[in-house]
């Protein structure tokens, strides 16, 4: 039965494919109507739309078309031409223009375009600039503060340490020990969150306020003694101090007993990367100790910056800047 039913169907099928196309009924006044102004702005939109389908990459292929003109409305903007109106893009783009004003609405809020205030067009956002940290080429750290490490061990016959961030924390990524039987410093792939101790509070001071806020809020911060700061507004006190001098110190705040002075490590795009600095027992680094190693250590963390600079870039490094304090 079911085999006959199958017959019947595509014997039917082939008859309809047969037939003619039945012409338009000519007293059909919806087909032969006289053609508006508003009817022919609509059928040229209909145009538009479709040639915008036409051009469009195939899904087949795994692409996803709405993605792909929004990326390339990006890069319609460049040195020559940082300012574009949605006219402009919908042109380049062979969009409508309510297409395209949706796709700069949707890139606005995301802030990757912001709207002149004055001339009611577009260019890039700020946020972008978050992405080049990830797209640069990498920067061997390690390599390039070594010789400044080495230095700074020798002066204070304390162990110097390179530290890089690493998300919320800084992961201890080279060590010169101390030749001194007793050191009190930290370990090479030691992590520690931003908030606490020289060699992070150096890291987390250099970092957009909105990046400061987020770590600051996103967990209880961990105790490690009694001289660790655990509030909010306790540490933004702290990193304030520490944009305005441009280094860290610590006091017992990790270890009982262990001090540290670290400067910061900063991006190309001024923002820090890393830090720098020595550790050791609070009965060798005195406070006079201590004073007599800022200047050396905020010299190595500006040295190591412009080797950073110029290695990704080709461009001198300006010296760490003194960023606002987040609110």
């Amino acid at each position: 039965m079911a085999r006959r039913v199958t017959i019947l169907s595509c014997v039917a099928g082939r008859a309809l494919l047969a037939r003619p196309p039945v012409p338009p009924r000519m007293d059909s006044p919806d087909k032969f109507s006289p053609l508006t102004p508003a009817r022919g702005k609509a059928m040229v939109r209909i145009q538009r739309h479709f040639l915008s389908i036409r051009n469009m990459p195939d899904p087949a292929r795994g692409t996803v078309a709405s993605l792909r003109k929004g990326i390339d409305l990006l890069f319609l903007f460049s040195e020559a031409e940082p300012v574009l109106g949605v006219q402009q893009i919908a042109s380049r783009l062979r969009l409508p223009k309510s297409t395209t004003y949706r796709f700069v609405s949707t890139l606005r809020q995301a802030g990757l375009l912001v709207q002149d205030p004055g001339s009611r067009r577009y260019r890039l956002g700020a946020r972008l600039l978050s992405l080049q940290p990830a797209v640069i080429r990498p920067v061997d750290l390690r390599t390039l503060a070594f010789p400044f490490l080495q230095d700074l061990m020798e002066r204070s016959g304390e162990t110097a340490h390179l530290s890089e961030r690493r998300g919320s924390s800084a992961v201890i990524t080279e060590v010169v020990e101390s030749p001194s039987m007793l050191r009190m410093a930290p370990k090479r792939g030691q992590t520690f969150p931003l908030h606490a101790g020289a060699l992070c509070r150096a890291i987390l001071a250099f970092l957009p306020p909105r990046e400061i806020e987020k770590i600051l809020q996103a967990k209880k911060l961990k105790r490690f003694t009694p001289n660790t700061p655990v509030t909010p507004v306790g540490v933004k006190r702290m990193l304030h101090e520490v944009r305005r001098v441009g280094y860290a110190m610590s006091l017992q705040e990790v270890t009982v007993g262990a001090c540290g002075i670290s400067a910061p490590i900063l991006g190309p795009n001024g923002w820090a990367i890393g830090s720098i600095g020595v550790s050791g027992p609070m009965q060798r680094l005195t406070e006079p100790m201590r004073q007599t190693l800022v200047e050396p250590i905020r010299k190595a963390a500006a040295e190591v910056t412009l080797l950073v600079r110029q290695q990704l870039t080709g461009a001198p490094a300006a010296a760490p800047a003194s960023h606002p304090a987040p609110g």
